[in-house]
């Protein structure tokens, strides 16, 4: 199966993959912690990992940030430490103005702001796409 040197150049390059993934693991649980001890109400995309990993370009992005069980487990530690916690389906809420509700058609993933047509503000996409999944994520939990 190949030589005893080949086996000892595996090990190492199999110790630097395990090391990387406990770095990784450390850092997401850090942040879930943080998160679940600092917030009443986490709300988060419900993107569909399992559909979004059969696209090649998007595959090893979701599999590095192992997306789905990141989700996962930010719930469990939300219900560990007390916190509700909704999933919200992601559509348009990147396109939808945060203040005045008035839907972008025009824009790409390469636009970073967002200009409302209906009422002039101006945000990044980013952040009007966070103001309105916990918009989308008060209101389900008002609702159930």
């Amino acid at each position: 199966m190949g030589t005893a040197e080949r086996a000892q150049r595996r090990q190492v390059v199999a110790r630097a993959h395990e090391r990387t993934r406990w770095r990784r693991g450390d850092f997401t649980h850090q942040c879930r912690r943080r998160i679940a001890n600092h917030v009443d109400l986490i709300a988060v995309e419900d993107w569909p990992v399992n559909r979004m990993v059969q696209n090649h370009w998007l595959a090893k992005c979701m599999h590095d940030g192992a997306s789905s069980q990141c989700a996962s487990l930010l719930s469990s530690q939300a219900a560990w430490a007390a916190r509700k916690d909704v999933a919200v389906n992601p559509a348009y809420t990147s396109q939808e103005c945060s203040q005045g509700g008035h839907r972008a058609t025009d824009l790409t993933l390469a636009d970073r702001t967002h200009t409302c047509t209906g009422c002039g503000v101006v945000l990044d996409h980013a952040h009007t796409a966070r103001l309105n999944i916990l918009r989308v994520g008060q209101h389900a939990l008002a609702s159930a």
